[in-house]
């Protein structure tokens, strides 16, 4: 049985693009499409969805959030994908604080969108956050994360730590010393603009 799939994305084309590329899946199915906080959660409500593939920016990040937490809350909640071109480290970090099972970056090619898709319906998480994660224009960013632009190791780290990965668990998977993460993982923290990992999966208010 293929797993039911609700799209939200608030630019018609964009939610087409996508409904015709999981139309290829043998193992997803889209059960709606939704451009709006309101009409997205009538339609989970309605048809139950397994998963659902939804934008940030609606039209702001933060009513984004607010979707997702809602879904969330909802008695048989789906698991949600956010795909979306925001991918500033404080969305990544706020994303994960409101219980997003996975977050692609729509860089990622069509075949990476419906590999996310799949290994989400397995219950897997997926974090592609992008070529240019962490490399905001400084014109474009709040004042706190200006001084956030992150390496290649430091994405890694950020993506495994949004994974929850301990500090030995990451230090294992990149085949690093336990000190040299800890290091990177300070450094991640600071430009994510949060004092701990804890903070990072603290609901924001």
């Amino acid at each position: 049985m293929r797993e039911k799939v609700l799209i939200v994305e608030n630019f018609p084309i964009l939610s087409f693009a996508v409904e015709q590329v999981l139309s290829t899946s043998e193992s997803v199915s889209v059960v709606g499409v939704a451009s709006d906080f309101d009409s997205s959660v009538e339609l989970a409500r309605q048809y139950r969805p397994d998963v659902v593939l939804q934008e940030l920016c609606l039209p702001t990040p933060p009513q984004g959030l607010a979707l997702c937490r809602a879904m969330k809350d909802l008695p048989c909640s789906p698991r949600v994908v956010v795909f979306t071109t925001d991918n500033t480290p404080r969305t990544v970090a706020d994303s994960v604080a409101v219980g997003v099972d996975s977050f692609v970056h729509k860089s990622v090619p069509p075949g990476k969108l419906l590999e996310a898709l799949e290994r989400c319906t397995e219950g897997r998480r997926t974090w592609w956050l992008g070529d240019d994660y962490g490399d905001d224009d400084a014109s474009a960013a709040a004042p706190e994360e200006l001084g956030a632009r992150m390496t290649d190791r430091e994405k890694e780290i950020l993506s495994l730590l949004v994974q929850r990965y301990t500090n030995d668990e990451i230090a294992r998977e990149l085949r690093l010393a336990r000190q040299t993460v800890k290091n990177y993982v300070s450094s991640v923290l600071g430009k994510v603009g949060v004092p701990n990992r804890r903070h990072l999966f603290t609901r924001p208010g």
